[in-house]
């Protein structure tokens, strides 16, 4: 049993990395006019294709959930915090 938790942790964890690198594989090289549902279509072709050949099966929602997954991870990488500044003119700095 425990064997088997542990072969099903680590093909959960492989179509993880197998899906979060699909994404931003489609993420870079997808037409630009291709959005939305039309670009997670791309990724479940490519998905399903890869995980065929591997002999893994994930469910619908299971696939859905791990793309939500990896563009939310992606989202967040792509945020960019700034820290206020503070700007000083040309005249203060001349005193």
């Amino acid at each position: 049993a425990i064997a088997t938790a542990k072969i099903r942790q680590t093909k959960w964890a492989w179509a993880a990395d197998i899906i979060d690198a699909v994404v931003r594989a489609v993420e870079q090289t997808v037409e630009e006019d291709l959005h939305g549902e039309a670009k997670k279509d791309v990724a479940i072709q490519y998905i399903s294709d890869i995980l065929s050949r591997a002999g893994l099966t994930l469910s619908d929602v299971e696939i859905n959930t791990l793309i939500e997954a990896a563009v939310n991870t992606m989202n967040a990488e792509n945020t960019i915090e700034f820290e206020p500044i503070e700007v000083t003119t040309e005249e203060s700095v001349i005193e």
